[in-house]
């Protein structure tokens, strides 16, 4: 996903790289969640940062390499590229068709189907207002706070039905972090369906649901607004969905954009 920092590493020794007149390998991996999945919002200029240096989308279906190559090409590095390209991977794997063995990228991502929850609640773990598992045994897996009736946030999102995910209730005690040793109230993630599901849509929707159920509660505080802004790459969402805008309104306001991603992308996919 766009906000993990790894692949702006890379773009980086590219540049140092390019400067020193040397070669940049690429030895290409596997995207955890697969290489068909294209969604969510393009980065805007104002919010460029190690949290997103270019204008892909939030979600971009690509491989190291392909990004690399991208990189490269529209954005202006210039370096003598080389990629080594995989062997027996297609578009349509996840992490778990390729029968390798997962090395976690980060403490919370111990397992490649937690990448696939960070893409939906990675962004509104950034709030500092709701627990997405971070300090708990299911890394961004929940979403929840004290105050949360989880019955009623469930039935909420349910009744949403949206594609490829069901959400169950779920109260835990957090053992550190936000909410340390409180009682929080919430959803649990359930992706039935990664081929049809969109996570940073899913994301939008979580946050519109507990606005409607909690209008009093203030989950967009001033002082974290920023860090949101830079994760999601943009102020119009959380300007959004502070004045009401309804969930699907937003989702709809950057396909324009993330359909003009698809096309340029096509360019770079080298499986």
């Amino acid at each position: 996903v766009r906000p993990y920092t790894y692949i702006y590493t890379m773009a980086y020794a590219m540049e140092a790289a390019q400067e020193a007149g040397i070669e940049f390998y690429v030895l290409d991996r596997p995207n955890p969640l697969n290489g068909e999945l294209v969604e969510g919002n393009i980065l805007h200029p104002d919010y460029k940062s190690f949290m997103g240096l270019y204008p892909i989308p939030y979600v971009h279906g690509m491989t190291a390499g392909e990004l690399a190559w991208l990189f490269n090409r529209e954005f202006g590095i210039g370096a003598n590229l080389r990629v080594v390209p995989m062997e027996g991977w297609s578009r349509s794997m996840t992490f778990k068709d390729t029968g390798l063995e997962w090395i976690p990228t980060s403490p919370h991502i111990p397992n490649a189907e937690t990448a696939a929850y960070y893409a939906t609640t990675g962004s509104i773990g950034e709030l500092g207002t709701i627990s997405v598992g971070v300090g708990y045994t299911l890394p961004f897996r929940i979403a929840g706070a004290p105050w949360i009736d989880a019955d009623a946030l469930t039935a909420e999102l349910n009744g949403r039905n949206l594609p490829g995910i069901t959400f169950r209730p779920m109260y835990w005690k957090q053992f550190y972090g936000i909410f340390e040793g409180e009682r929080v109230g919430g959803v649990e993630l359930h992706i039935t369906d990664l081929s049809v599901y969109s996570p940073f849509a899913t994301g939008i929707h979580i946050l519109e649901a507990i606005r409607t159920i909690y209008p009093e509660q203030e989950i967009f505080t001033d002082d974290r607004a920023s860090n949101f802004q830079f994760a999601t790459g943009t102020d119009t969402i959380l300007t959004r969905l502070k004045a009401g805008v309804p969930a699907d309104v937003i989702i709809k306001s950057y396909q324009d954009d993330l359909e003009a991603f698809k096309i340029l992308r096509q360019e770079y996919l080298l499986y």
